[in-house]
């Protein structure tokens, strides 16, 4: 059994834990909390698989458990905000259209983060690069030449002012890494207009029986469509393009209770992509149609969990 778990500075929610490994493990069960703190220990193998093991006995559990070790790897000092999430309210939801071979995602995570500048900075995704550099070692607003934008238009200056809105065409350099390798990298210019609304009215994001209860009081909004995917590489085959559809939005809203007091922010995101043929005039040959269309055959199994982590990691990250 691993010893050692309670070195050094424990928040309060460990320290109220029970001692032994596999009691404080059984009472993760009930503290999501703990159970993110633990996996942000960067656990042991065993350590891990009884903690993703809960949610056979826990269901309320499962969306974060089974997100949580990819989320530390990357976050493993940013406890508070894995704590933050509450996995009761996590939803996920895949759909698949296949006439049109487009897979479309939606997100909702609810946090008790308020959107204060640091959040919203994590949002806007000119801070990407670095609050989220292992998804986009490069993205940013590019600038046009007289009035026109080019493909070699240089970048716009740093984003000084994170909680400022704009609009424009953004180049992100994106890439899908698994345990440690980058098995694709695309370079898309995007369509995309941010901002941020602090006076009603606001986009509904609560059920009617929310409603009740909360109301909205800030929201930051972003929204993008392609414009063109340059450079594309899936595994080792590179090739000019590689996205013909890629669209979709995310909405943050803080909530509070109707007496004015913070009750949680609500982050909804969504996607609607169709990857470009890799093997175009090919369909005869039912090996290089599979090769081609792979990548949306499979998109509904793969981009579901890809873009939840995504959403997740973004919701917990720090901005420096």
């Amino acid at each position: 059994m691993e010893t050692g778990v309670f070195d050094g500075h424990l928040p309060p929610v460990v320290e109220q834990a029970p001692k032994r490994l596999d009691a404080t493990i059984e009472h993760a069960a009930t503290s999501p909390e703990l159970a993110a703190w633990l996996l942000a220990r960067r656990p042991s193998r065993e350590t891990s698989e009884q903690l993703s093991g809960l949610h056979k006995r826990h269901p309320h559990l499962r969306e974060i458990i089974a997100s949580l070790p990819e989320i530390a790897a990357g976050y493993h000092d940013d406890y508070e905000h894995l704590a933050s999430i509450n996995p009761e309210t996590h939803r996920l939801e895949v759909d698949y259209n296949p006439w049109q071979l487009t897979t479309t995602v939606a997100a909702r995570v609810d946090t008790l983060r308020k959107l204060d500048r640091d959040f919203v900075a994590v949002l806007n995704p000119r801070t990407w690069s670095v609050t989220a550099n292992s998804f986009w070692p490069e993205a940013f607003l590019v600038s046009t030449r007289e009035g026109r934008f080019d493909f070699n238009a240089p970048k716009c200056e740093v984003c000084r002012n994170p909680e400022a809105g704009w609009k424009g065409v953004f180049f992100e350099h994106l890439q899908v890494n698994w345990l440690g390798w980058s098995i694709a990298a695309y370079e898309n210019f995007l369509n995309m207009e941010f901002g941020v609304t602090t006076e009603p009215p606001f986009k509904q994001v609560l059920s009617s029986e929310e409603a009740k209860k909360y109301e909205a009081t800030k929201q930051v909004h972003c929204a993008f469509d392609l414009y063109a995917c340059r450079d594309s590489r899936v595994g080792i085959q590179a090739m000019r393009g590689g996205i013909d559809i890629d669209q979709g939005g995310l909405l943050a809203t803080e909530i509070s209770d109707k007496s004015g007091k913070f009750a949680f922010t609500r982050v909804i995101s969504t996607k609607t992509l169709r990857y470009s043929d890799r093997a175009p005039n090919r369909a005869d040959e039912p090996a290089l149609d599979m090769m081609g269309q792979g990548s949306n055959y499979l998109a509904p199994a793969i981009l579901g969990k890809w873009f939840d982590l995504m959403v997740v990691k973004g919701v917990s990250a720090k901005y420096p």
